[in-house]
């Protein structure tokens, strides 16, 4: 409906805290969630780690069957890529990566438009080989 000219100005001025459209957060807590996606058969990777405000949590995250860490983002600068990576092996968690791919006319509709290391992409096929 045009009300907004952007993804970004419809969370600053509707989907944020303090704003008209702003929700609490109704979903899983991150126990809830990493139990499901472990029951269904899925692997536990934490999307978006930038916008994590708890970084502290990760070896409980770790101890809940979390396994990796997505450190390959097209909003990542080389730089936070670097740190992620660096976060993960430190923790001990694996390393995945994502486009962010939400469909056609979304800003986000480049799947497949991350590149990650040749090494990476085996450990995460190897992991998918044992799921």
């Amino acid at each position: 409906k045009k009300v907004v000219g952007s993804r970004q100005e419809a969370f600053k001025k509707y989907l944020t805290k303090g704003t008209p459209g702003y929700v609490e957060p109704m979903g899983p807590d991150v126990a809830e969630a990493i139990a499901t996606i472990r029951e269904a058969g899925g692997w536990a990777s934490l999307a978006h780690p930038g916008t994590v405000k708890t970084p502290e949590e990760l070896p409980r995250w770790k101890a809940l069957g979390l396994e990796a860490l997505e450190a390959y983002y097209p909003a990542h600068t080389g730089a936070q890529t670097d740190r992620f990576a660096a976060l993960a092996r430190e923790h001990g968690l694996g390393i995945t990566g994502g486009s962010d791919f939400h469909g056609p006319g979304t800003g986000r509709d480049k799947m497949g438009a991350i590149e990650m290391p040749s090494a990476a992409i085996d450990a995460v096929l190897g992991r998918l080989a044992h799921a």
